[in-house]
């Protein structure tokens, strides 16, 4: 169960990170001769993120756990994986807040539904070509509810290739771990849709002052 849990820590967490710095640098190969200036910023950026790479490794070599910024809303950490992509992307990702969303959720909870959503992110642009990704967040009634919607190519949902993998798996883990539940629903042309929902006495937490 241990070699499991940091195994999803690992893959949804800095692996992502990394791959996400690899999808970059190869966009900044690409615009290279066509545009220098916009190439330059690429990699000012990857080197960014490739030092918050290695300081979130040494942080979970010594604490054993994922990096958690445990003085974030909910929406505060949505809001900055967001502007994290829209800043290495070029997609346009909104983020959308109903209910509560200034209430605090536990630490473990925000970073189990961060990397459902870092990896829902990382899915649309990798696999889908989306443009455009809405993230939904809704703290009301007795449930957490996050929504990720892409514009993208999405897929046949009898095919397995886009639904198989450590992707997956971990992101239904993370939200059975949490007593919720996930869902993902896809047509080709249509893009992709990933619903996640948590019982809100699973998440805790209290407002912010």
């Amino acid at each position: 169960e241990e070699r499991d849990r940091i195994a999803r820590e690992l893959h949804d967490g800095i692996i992502q990170s990394l791959y996400a710095v690899g999808l970059n640098l190869e966009a900044a190969w690409e615009q290279l001769e066509e545009d220098p200036s916009e190439t330059r910023e690429r990699i000012a950026f990857s080197m960014e993120k490739l030092n918050e790479a290695i300081r979130d490794i040494r942080q979970y070599i010594t604490n054993l756990r994922s990096p958690i910024d445990e003085n974030r809303t909910l929406q505060e950490a949505l809001a900055a994986l967001a502007a994290e992509f829209r800043a290495g992307f070029g997609v346009a990702v909104t983020v959308e807040a109903r209910g509560e969303t200034a209430t605090r959720v536990r630490p473990d909870v925000l970073n189990h539904l961060k990397q459902i959503t870092r990896e829902s992110l990382t899915n649309a642009v990798r696999h889908g070509r989306a443009s455009r990704i809405r993230i939904v967040v809704d703290v009301s009634g007795e449930r957490v509810e996050l929504t990720v919607q892409d514009d993208g190519t999405g897929f046949q949902m009898s095919e397995a290739m886009p639904l198989t993998g450590n992707g997956l798996r971990n992101m239904r883990q993370r939200a059975q771990l949490l007593g919720g539940e996930l869902e993902v629903t896809s047509a080709p042309g249509r893009g992709t849709r990933v619903w996640v929902a948590v019982p809100r006495d699973m998440a805790g937490g209290s407002s912010r002052a």
